[in-house]
């Protein structure tokens, strides 16, 4: 077997790369957990063979010099996914007293293509996150106490936007806390619905490895 067809792996990484560049954008904190299902393995792979596949059929008709492998594969990478995000003026047209430009090209059916496949890693995360809430948060700790825990502990979070933000957020899921169980009492179906709140509020601002520092005692 010729070795060079090695040199396609140089392509398929970047293809994945910028694979796992559409992942992040949409799951940003749940990327890990999104790469781990099947539709965004899937979809990796796909994204890393299609310029792997252009430098193994460019490689095979003797269109690529051996001595500069490694550049043509980096090349044949970077060259597939300029080609997939290119779009193309086709008209323009007046809409509400606004003038409208039309632009079609690869990169619709690329977003097409990726949507499919972020749409259907959605579906495996709606279980893996609601899993993760519940297993992370105590069990025998109640609303008002892992407020106030989440609260006391948010100073030692780095980013101050994102504490910022996540204390605006806290203090007023903890007003609603207490006016609706100072209506309802404390039924423990309103105690899961708060403490399920809870988690996904700070799933979503800092991911699992923050939910569980900021729960902690």
């Amino acid at each position: 077997m010729d070795l060079n067809y090695l040199y396609s792996f140089v392509s398929f990484l970047i293809g994945l790369l910028a694979g796992f560049q559409g992942i992040y954008e949409r799951y940003q904190n749940d990327s890990v957990t999104a790469l781990s299902t099947l539709p965004g393995v899937s979809y990796l792979i796909s994204r890393g063979t299609v310029p792997a596949a252009i430098f193994i059929f460019l490689y095979a008709k003797g269109y690529l010099l051996g001595s500069e492998l490694f550049l043509q594969a980096l090349a044949c990478g970077t060259g597939a996914e300029l080609v997939l995000r290119t779009r193309f003026y086709v008209k323009q047209s007046q809409k509400d007293g606004s003038i409208e430009e039309l632009v079609k090209g690869p990169f619709d059916l690329l977003r097409w293509y990726q949507g499919l496949f972020l749409e259907s890693i959605a579906r495996y995360l709606a279980a893996s996150r609601k899993k993760i809430v519940r297993d992370l948060l105590p069990k025998n700790v109640d609303v008002q106490t892992l407020l106030d825990r989440v609260l006391s502990n948010l100073g030692a979070w780095p980013n101050p936007q994102t504490s910022g933000e996540l204390e605006t957020a806290l203090n007023k899921m903890k007003t609603e806390w207490q006016d609706e169980s100072r209506r309802a009492g404390t039924p423990p179906i309103l105690e899961q619905k708060y403490k399920d709140k809870l988690g996904y509020l700070l799933l979503n601002k800092i991911g699992a490895s923050g939910l569980k520092t900021l729960l902690s005692i």
